[in-house]
């Protein structure tokens, strides 16, 4: 039974047979092929009852210390290797917790696995914050329970590791999201808790990992009074060099960091170079995971965000408006807002406001315009106004061309650039 609405079928569902049974359409229960994966084409479609059957079989056959493959039989294509994603990820945990509690009841160790599958799943679907933390809770208890009985715990005690550890890391993450002084304390704790574990395990990429989380949430607790958008920018510099060496280009660690990587670049007002990175990661995406792939989806929505161009307007303290476009030859140009949170684009206004009623949030893209005498080289040139000079209305521009020294310029002289043009450096 599936647990919700499957993505619309794409075109690559013409002609595709279930690779398990090579029957095509529906099964007998009615339920349609699926394929949330990265196989392309006609490949990877499957029944769930047969992914299930097939699933079943081969954990009846794994080790019972080989946790690592009971577990990516529920979680990863066998064609790709690639993580199922979505419904199909979700359907498959609810159906690996039912065979456990068959196969295995009353078993600790399998019932930690089917607690770990189901928080992964968890993780998918954002908005079950509440059963996530729960869950989690669950598998820590489930590992405490293990290590108090200590019966044959040395041959599992990296998997339990790795359990506590993405128990750790789930509480984290949701504490971020609650994004409560409170909460963000917790958080700490918790991603503190994540890289103790990961020394444990001994593998210095995850530990470089958790120490970036661990900076990240100190920088929402402490914001400018503690660490510095800079630090957390250095964290997650390292944690993608790291990933990069031991796992290559293309693999999903390595992706996933170059994320966290524009991220921390659009937090320190490094706008063209997150832009720029976000373009060539989509490209990667859909390269090694197709075009429908929730990564590649998420890299572009990613990219849609940071692509939005914000102003202050003269009489609108504290409000925060969306630049749309220029319109009389740049003198005056279309916002819509105010912006709210969250934000409800149905009760937005579209109006023209000149260039003179208006100035670019901090880290807009813009690009010099009208600069005279010494400084008319800079005219055309590209750059993110990083900071504000107290008391005077100039903005220190940072060039994307390195060769330029930062300037400070008025908000006339700049342009609020909508779409960066290919680069030349």
């Amino acid at each position: 039974m599936s647990t919700g609405n499957r993505p619309a079928p794409s075109s690559d569902d013409e002609g595709a047979s279930c690779w398990i049974c090579l029957e095509e359409g529906p099964d007998e229960n009615g339920q349609p092929l699926a394929r949330d994966c990265s196989c392309r084409g006609n490949s990877g479609f499957a029944h769930l009852t047969c992914t299930v059957n097939c699933t079943e079989h081969l954990c009846c056959s794994v080790a019972r210390n080989d946790s690592g493959k009971f577990i990516n039989a529920w979680t990863n294509c066998p064609n790709c290797h690639q993580r199922y994603e979505n419904e199909l990820a979700i359907d498959l945990v609810v159906k690996a917790k039912l065979f456990v509690e068959r196969k295995y009841p009353g078993d600790l160790w399998y019932l930690s696995h089917a607690s770990y599958l189901k928080l992964r799943s968890l993780s998918i679907k954002k908005g079950n914050k509440d059963n996530a933390v729960q869950t989690a809770n669950e598998l820590l208890s489930l590992v405490e329970q293990m290590e108090k009985a200590r019966k044959n715990l040395r041959k599992f005690r990296k998997a339990l590791l790795y359990f506590q550890v993405t128990a750790y890391e789930s509480i984290a993450l949701f504490a971020e999201m609650t994004n409560t002084k409170e909460s963000l304390m917790d958080a700490v704790e918790h991603h503190t808790k994540a890289r103790d574990t990961y020394k444990k395990i001994g593998i210095p990429t995850d530990v470089v990992h958790a120490e970036a989380n661990i900076t990240g949430a100190k920088y929402k607790l402490n914001g400018d009074n503690g660490l510095t958008a800079e630090d957390l920018l250095k964290d997650c510099q390292e944690y993608y060099n790291e990933s990069l060496e031991e796992t290559g280009e293309e693999s999903s660690v390595t992706l996933s960091s170059l994320i966290r990587l524009a991220e921390a670049l659009k937090g320190a007002k490094r706008g063209i170079e997150s832009e720029r990175m976000l373009v060539k990661l989509a490209v990667v995406a859909r390269r090694v995971h197709g075009d429908t792939h929730v990564f590649t989806h998420d890299v572009e929505k990613t990219l849609e965000r940071y692509k939005k161009r914000y102003v202050f307007i003269k009489g609108e303290q504290g409000k925060r408006f969306q630049a749309l476009r220029y319109v009389d030859g740049e003198d005056k140009c279309v916002v819509q807002g105010p912006i709210t949170k969250p934000r409800n684009i149905e009760e937005e206004k579209t109006f023209t406001v000149h260039i003179d009623e208006f100035r670019p949030a901090l880290g807009s893209l813009v690009i010099c315009h009208g600069l005279k005498g010494s400084e008319s080289h800079l005219n055309g040139k590209i750059g993110e106004m990083r900071s504000r000079m107290t008391g005077a209305q100039q903005y220190r521009v940072y060039f994307e061309d390195k060769n330029l020294e930062p300037c400070l310029v008025g908000p006339k002289n700049v342009r609020i650039l909508f779409e960066l043009p290919p680069s030349e450096f």
